[in-house]
């Protein structure tokens, strides 16, 4: 079930990303994307906790069946956090170069 919620969430945004984009000039829908930053911040952190909460409980679940996976868990769950930081630290950085 997890699964299936984080595959239609992301058709969900990937049409409406595809669909702004034809639909919108590309420099109006940049600029619209730039003035709603802190509203899709705020849907990020709410989708991130609720993807996060549905982690731990398939980790608790994965670790009873077959505990040998923590190391690679472990590595996955690194990757992740590091992937999310980053993209999260250059959608910041280009708002500041908007700004300035």
């Amino acid at each position: 079930m997890p699964l299936v919620l984080a595959l239609l969430s992301l058709l969900i945004a990937s049409l409406v990303a595809i669909g702004g984009v034809s639909f919108m000039r590309f420099a109006a829908w940049q600029e619209w994307q730039i003035h709603n930053y802190w509203s899709f911040l705020a849907a990020r952190l709410i989708f991130f906790g609720v993807t996060a909460w549905a982690w731990v409980w398939l980790r608790r679940r994965t670790l009873q069946v077959q505990p040998a996976t923590l190391k690679r868990l472990k590595k996955a769950e690194l990757t992740a956090v590091l992937g999310i930081l980053l993209i999260e630290l250059l959608r910041a950085l280009a708002l500041w170069e908007e700004l300035v």
